[in-house]
């Protein structure tokens, strides 16, 4: 446990004490319990110059003081110190109170499990150049840029800009570890979920977060889920996964897949289901298809009521509704002309309360 004691100047001191008491180490100005073995303590180092250090669990201080320590991730620490132009830098610490890699300008937080975004200060430049580490290993991916986006399911944006080189504000992607996915870019119209379009000349093309380009003419990104990309090209709807395998294509409507399974419709028919191998696992039938949720899905066969099916494309509650939606907590909202209610996923009208 950590005692308490105040001297005849009204300090307060802090120790961990045994059951009977005993001070089993020194007496610190304040003092944390152990996480991964490490306590942190705070020291007097001049007059009127407080530092923090680490501990481990034989009491021992087992770091140099620094200005700060604050418990990271992972059993790391991040630390600071003031340089001698009185600018803040920082470093990480590993779970024995080591030094992982060298002291930077900027570390910034959650770029990626097990890697952070770390800045410099570039005299040559004279601008601030980022780049990635990894905070275990205490290694940099080893290319510096101007600017890192935050990381989005597996990609980030950079920008870089070197005159010699005749490079101003290119822009390009990287994976978690620091890795370019494609060479520097013209434009970059969008990026989410794994996917980016991307300006290769005249047309704008998909990237995928495994740095593989298709060669599709792309207009936009109509969706993505579970991995897989809904992208609008010239003629047809089509579904894209992150190694760039064109599943299913050739649909005039389509959306996005939602547990398994995307409506999709072909030129003058009618919609039916695909599963992410592309195959059609419900026959085309419905003059409209919704997304599935919680295992079920608005469908309609004749434009004027609804009904939900399975995902096997069994009707489980009639055609009835003039809207339907989405269920969401084993509830759904839907209408009859203008009367709105709630039903169960037995098609059961539930009263609000």
């Amino acid at each position: 446990m950590i005692g308490r004691k105040v001297n005849e100047e009204g300090i307060a001191f802090y120790a961990f004490l045994d059951h009977k008491g005993k001070a089993l180490s020194d007496w610190y100005y304040s003092l944390s319990y152990f996480t991964n073995n490490l306590a942190r303590i705070k020291i007097k180092t001049g007059d009127n110059d407080f530092k923090y250090a680490l501990i481990d669990t034989s009491y021992q201080i087992v770091t140099d003081p620094y200005d700060e320590i604050n418990y990271y991730c992972n059993g790391l620490y991040l630390v600071t110190k003031t340089d001698d132009d009185f600018n803040l830098q920082y470093t990480i610490l590993d779970k024995n109170g080591k030094q992982t890699c060298e002291w930077f300008k900027q570390v910034e937080r959650d770029f990626s499990p097990g890697y952070v975004v770390v800045g410099k200060y570039s005299e040559q430049d004279g601008n601030y150049l980022y780049n990635i580490l990894n905070i275990n290993t205490g290694k940099l991916s080893g290319e510096w840029y101007t600017y890192i986006e935050h990381l989005e399911d597996g990609m980030a944006l950079v920008e870089y800009t070197d005159e010699e080189k005749g490079l101003y504000d290119a822009i390009s992607f990287i994976d978690k570890t620091g890795k370019k996915l494609c060479d520097w870019l013209e434009e970059v119209e969008d990026y989410y979920g794994g996917f980016a379009m991307v300006s290769l000349g005249k047309h704008y093309h998909l990237l995928t977060n495994t740095g593989v380009i298709v060669d599709e003419h792309v207009y936009w990104i109509e969706d993505v889920s579970e991995g897989i990309a809904l992208i609008e090209t010239k003629k047809y709807a089509k579904f894209v996964d992150q190694n760039g395998n064109v599943i299913s294509d050739k649909w005039v409507e389509a959306y996005g897949f939602s547990e398994g399974l995307a409506a999709v419709r072909k030129k003058k028919g009618y919609f039916g289901y695909i599963n992410t191998s592309g195959e059609l696992v419900i026959d085309y039938q419905y003059y409209s298809a919704e997304q599935y949720s919680e295992g079920l899905a608005a469908v309609s066969v004749d434009y004027e009521s609804f009904g939900y099916i399975d995902k096997k494309g069994n009707l489980v509650i009639d055609y009835q509704f003039t809207k339907a939606g989405q269920f969401f907590d084993g509830f759904a909202a839907v209408s009859i002309g203008d009367e709105e209610f709630f039903i169960d996923k037995e098609g059961n009208r539930v009263e609000e309360e």
